[in-house]
């Protein structure tokens, strides 16, 4: 189910509320039932990983139910939905996607909408009570609690225009001096991408023959085109297959949302890719093998992560999950 339930009180653990139960009628109308037993005069964390509106359906059921019982209610939805659809342009007539979902969400009781990485400060903006957990917020944290987790960088990539004050903040917490700025070329006359440029970064070509590390750092990735056409840019400015070069790059990509539509193949030019466990991919598509973690009834702010499994032509990069619950879970805490 794409929905959780989490309470605690001040003597309590966070302990998670089993026996939600959650169908659709034949119509295509959500149904769910709460269990029966005695929440009131605590404080309900609801996690929503939304991965469609099936899912959100689910998501407003639930809160309708939980605005009967006399509880306080903090909202953890990780992926917030439309987020992308941020603009308005009246000349053709699409929707401003961010505001619809929040205003869906408007009518209840909630005192806390915690997102975790929003596209861009719009999310904020229209949505009531909104509390971002910010790349640095994310970084930060897992710089103290996981020191070990991210390799040394020489320098941090910034894939486009629009991720430019994220980049600097992963560069900032990660403690990356250099940041190098790319950017998408399009066809003057279509408007359609047609290629990648990057800022030159040939003097980080010189000395030894040792491979150098670069990450670039973005909110989403979604089919991993631009990602990876940016990653194959770099290796051939690089001279990956030039022998007058000295010194190649291994590519870390991170995205805090994951969607991986086309799949892990996709980011073939990575050696590893970072994410989250926002979005429900890796329940519904790619299933990654689990490695020990705490147990789901009561959470013990454990860090842990999800290796993705091999696959049979080793084209895909190694994927190292980072499940918001636990591992996340004090920033969580802290913003309700």
């Amino acid at each position: 189910m794409p929905v959780s339930l989490y309470s605690w009180r001040d003597d309590r653990p966070l302990q998670r509320i089993p026996g939600v139960q959650s169908t659709f009628f034949p119509g295509g109308e959500p149904y769910v039932k709460l269990p029966y037993v005695d929440i009131s005069g605590r404080y309900i964390l609801v996690d929503a990983r939304v991965g469609s509106m099936n899912d959100f359906g689910t998501l407003i059921a639930i809160l309708d139910a939980l605005s009967q019982i006399p509880c306080d209610v903090a909202l953890l939805i990780p992926y917030f939905p439309g987020g992308r659809g941020d603009r308005i342009n009246y000349q053709d007539g699409t929707a401003l996607s961010v505001r619809m979902f929040a205003k869906m969400i408007e009518p209840f009781a909630v005192d806390r909408v915690i997102v975790l990485d929003a596209h861009s400060d719009v999310t904020a903006a229209v949505t009531k009570n909104c509390e971002v957990l910010s790349i640095a917020n994310i970084f930060g944290y897992l710089t103290r609690t996981r020191p070990d987790l991210f390799p040394k960088y020489d320098a941090i990539i910034c894939p486009d225009q629009g991720a430019e004050k994220r980049t600097a903040d992963a560069a900032k917490a990660l403690g990356i001096d250099r940041v190098i700025n790319a950017r998408k070329v399009r066809d003057m006359a279509t408007g359609k991408l047609s290629g990648f440029d990057v800022d030159d970064f040939s003097d980080l070509l010189e000395g030894d023959s040792d491979l150098g590390s670069l990450l670039i750092v973005d909110d989403i990735c979604d089919g991993g085109g631009t990602f990876a056409g940016l990653a194959d840019l770099i290796h051939t400015r690089s001279g990956l297959n030039n022998e007058t070069m000295r010194r190649g790059f291994n590519i870390d990509l991170w995205v805090t949302h994951a969607i991986m539509s086309a799949g892990p193949t996709a980011l073939k030019g990575f050696r590893r890719v970072f994410c989250t466990d926002s979005y429900p991919t890796h329940q519904y598509n790619h299933k990654p093998t689990p490695r020990p973690r705490a147990s789901d009834d009561i959470l013990l702010g454990v860090n842990d992560r999800f290796e993705y499994p091999d696959v049979a032509n080793d084209t895909s990069p190694g994927f190292t999950f980072i499940p918001i619950m636990p591992s996340l879970i004090d920033l969580v805490t802290e913003r309700i």
